[in-house]
């Protein structure tokens, strides 16, 4: 079961990212997930980002949850013990872009 991202409402503070930005962001997220972190191997790719900080709306493909939104930390480098960057898994849409 695919998840219909093409009819999402943006509202401020999120807005979608272009495909150079997803590009630069995935670049980012494969530097700072280490090998103990809920999003390491798995399938992403970036829908969106807040305007407002460094959090990120990411698709996951073959998980229980297909949404997540990490908050990464632009160190540029990996994250010890697989705590950063800070990621929240959600069910749906609406849950992620309103709860974070």
């Amino acid at each position: 079961m695919g998840m219909d991202i093409g009819n999402v409402e943006w509202k401020e503070p999120w807005r979608p990212v272009d495909v150079e930005e997803a590009r630069l962001i995935l670049q980012e997220l494969d530097r700072e997930i280490g090998e103990h972190h809920p999003l390491y191997h798995l399938d992403l790719s970036v829908l969106a980002k807040r305007m407002d900080s460094d959090d990120v709306l990411i698709l996951l493909r073959g998980t229980t949850k297909p949404l997540a939104v990490v908050h990464l930390t632009w160190s540029g480098n990996k994250e010890a013990g697989g705590q950063y960057p800070c990621v929240e898994f959600y069910d749906t849409m609406y849950e992620a872009l309103e709860n974070w």
